[in-house]
């Protein structure tokens, strides 16, 4: 699952770590 979480930054964003810190991903 988070075999390559570089290579897929974007649906790490999708994952509940966007919780942590959407607003810098908002920014």
């Amino acid at each position: 699952m988070y075999s390559s979480p570089t290579i897929v930054p974007r649906e790490k964003a999708s994952t509940p770590s966007s919780n942590i810190h959407p607003a810098t991903l908002h920014s």
